[in-house]
């Protein structure tokens, strides 16, 4: 994926936190709070052209 996909996705993960914590579900809240945080770090990392998005796939991430 290239780094919009990955913003794209980090989006998708912060606004499901955020339903979730507006139903009490604080642990799944959590866990997609840190999901979307890791994502926009990975957008931004392949944006700055420090990883390219080759290293995620090699790494087994998605």
């Amino acid at each position: 994926m290239d780094y919009k996909e990955w913003s794209k996705q980090a989006l998708e993960d912060l606004d499901t936190a955020k339903v979730l914590l507006e139903n009490a579900k604080y642990y799944a809240s959590a866990f997609y709070s840190q999901q979307a945080v890791e994502k926009s770090l990975k957008s931004l990392t392949i944006r700055l052209g420090k990883r390219s998005k080759q290293n995620y796939l090699a790494h087994g991430a998605y």
